[in-house]
């Protein structure tokens, strides 16, 4: 595992963008092939779960204490996972550091900014803990949701001022229940990184030549 990390840590660090897409790709690719396999499989989702998956994007701004309780739990069980450095893969940092007096105390920030820093310096002390354990917590309220709705949560009044039709609804509800297994395979994304984007970061080089 600590080897691993080591590579994935050299990986981001050397290749911050290249990672970034990469990762973006396979993400894009896992909820595409997800969505098809659904299909194939004839398994479909209905309009509440889109519904369900709606609803919990705005939650995102609300959970923090889940995400860092998640987190938390994850850091402990797997330790590691602290260790990687994940704020690389967004090319906007190298390396781990905590936000600077002057930005933590400047009182003109926005809402939004106050709180890509809070998310920076969480990620910064748990690494891959926090991405992977907030995502794992937003697969949980979207199932919670879901099942709130399926057991007499009543949104059908939502579902009809918008004139959502069932066809629709189920491409809507399978996409969504698409995107969310997808959350399970980032580890597998994440892990395979150092494989693929050195090669693809040598590719794109002798091809800008």
């Amino acid at each position: 595992m600590e080897r691993l990390v080591g590579r994935l840590n050299v990986c981001l660090e050397k290749y911050p963008m290249e990672s970034f897409w990469t990762f973006m790709f396979l993400e894009l690719s896992a909820v595409g092939s997800i969505y098809k396999t659904l299909g194939l499989l004839g398994i479909k989702f209905s309009a509440e779960y889109a519904l369900a998956f709606a609803i919990s994007r705005p939650i995102k701004r609300i959970r923090l204490p889940l995400n860092i309780a998640a987190a938390a739990t994850l850091a402990r069980v797997f330790p590691s996972l602290t260790k990687i450095n994940i704020m690389a893969l967004s090319g906007l940092v190298t390396e781990k550091s905590s936000p600077s007096p002057e930005k933590v105390g400047n009182e003109n920030q926005t809402w939004a900014m106050k709180l890509w820093e809070k998310g920076s310096e969480l990620i910064n002390v748990y690494g891959a803990a926090y991405y992977f354990g907030s995502r794992a917590m937003g697969v949980t309220i979207i199932f919670s949701l879901y099942q709130a709705i399926l057991h007499g949560l009543d949104v059908s009044w939502i579902i009809s001022r918008f004139g959502v039709s069932e066809a629709l609804g189920e491409t809507l509800g399978t996409w969504a229940a698409a995107v969310t297994f997808a959350a399970f395979l980032a580890p597998l994304n994440l892990a395979i990184l150092p494989v693929l984007v050195p090669k693809i970061a040598a590719k794109w080089a002798s091809f800008r030549r």
